[in-house]
């Protein structure tokens, strides 16, 4: 499973997969408790990293990209510019268009509305999502805070991910 920080509000994106050893009996309890965080997708093991990309490290990218905005500029931002790039960034990796949309809107609104209710800036948000070496720190080095560098961002994040999954 890979959720997302807005699941601590009930506003994230998770994704599962079934392992080697589960059944559809564990899918369905797992799906069950991770709908308390939010969305939960089903998808196959092969698009987890991608997942780990666009989920996983969109609000890192997202806060990143809004830091110093005020809450409105920031929520017009997130819906006009941040969300249709980052769904072409989700086709691009392979996703339906059903999936890229339920993967870049719930991503998108639960980091928005997780701004809101934290408290806390854009800049601290960032920080909790980005971990030093991980996916969103290689994105966050592609992104260099301009909204035409994300496909390049979710690219890196995806290949980090991918990395990080040989160890």
């Amino acid at each position: 499973v890979m959720p997302n920080l807005p699941g601590k509000i009930g506003k994230g994106m998770s994704c599962l997969c079934k392992g080697k050893f589960a059944g559809n009996v564990d899918l369905k309890f797992a799906k069950k408790i991770f709908d308390l965080l939010g969305e939960t997708l089903i998808l196959k093991e092969d698009k987890m990293n991608a997942v780990t990309a666009l989920s996983g490290s969109g609000p890192g990218f997202l806060y990143s990209l809004v830091a110093g905005k005020s809450l409105n500029e920031a929520k017009k931002f997130a819906a006009n510019d941040f969300m249709p790039v980052l769904e072409k960034c989700a086709g691009s990796l392979g996703f339906t268009k059903a999936q890229a949309k339920v993967l870049s809107e719930t991503t998108v609104l639960g980091s928005i509305e997780f701004l809101e209710k934290s408290g806390l800036s854009a800049k601290d948000l960032t920080m909790q999502v980005a971990s030093k070496g991980g996916t969103t720190q290689a994105g966050l080095n592609e992104l260099k805070g301009n909204i035409k560098f994300l496909p390049k961002a979710v690219k890196a994040a995806a290949k980090r991910a991918k990395e990080l999954s040989r160890r």
